[in-house]
């Protein structure tokens, strides 16, 4: 529990900018992790994982990089966290709160597979707990969690297109 309370601390202690940077990249390579996991145990690989397609570089910018990041964070943890705020069992549940944002999160992100999911539950948890720490500074907790997503989704896209040139 210490080494929680001392995370906890160095991440809330962070500059912005510093942070955002940081949450994306933990973010995306906690997906990495887990989808290389899921490769392991059942044989699924990164192309069958799905997600969102896009026609050209214009669509990955403008859905994955801008609009996608606003409008779900607006719904899974400003909206979210409002409603469970008012309700007067949440207030001193924190965890709970973080917790049920990531699943809305994740349960939206069904649409393309389980897998797909998965990761976006972890991805989830990174931005419900942004969302939090930067409620409890006193911040705009919205604009760093689209921060963090956009920067997650940029990475999302960047990390293949370099890779393939690599080839």
């Amino acid at each position: 529990m210490r080494m929680l309370k001392k995370c906890n601390d160095f991440l809330y202690n962070m500059t912005t900018i510093r942070y955002v940077i940081f949450m994306a990249c933990i973010g995306y390579a906690c997906s990495i992790i887990l989808l290389n996991m899921v490769h392991l145990i059942v044989g699924i690989n990164f192309s069958q994982v799905g997600g969102p397609d896009y026609y050209n570089i214009f669509d990955k910018i403008l859905f994955a990089i801008i609009l996608s990041p606003v409008i779900e964070t607006l719904v899974f943890q400003t909206f979210v966290f409002a409603v469970m705020k008012e309700i007067r069992w949440f207030k001193s549940k924190e965890f709970l709160m973080i917790l049920f944002s990531a699943v809305c999160f994740s349960g939206m992100h069904m649409i393309y597979n389980v897998y797909y999911a998965m990761s976006a539950f972890i991805i989830g948890m990174i931005l419900a707990y942004s969302f939090s720490i930067y409620s409890k500074k006193g911040k705009n907790a919205s604009v760093v969690v689209i921060l963090i997503h956009s920067f997650i989704n940029m990475i999302s896209i960047l990390i293949p297109i370099i890779w393939s040139g690599l080839k």
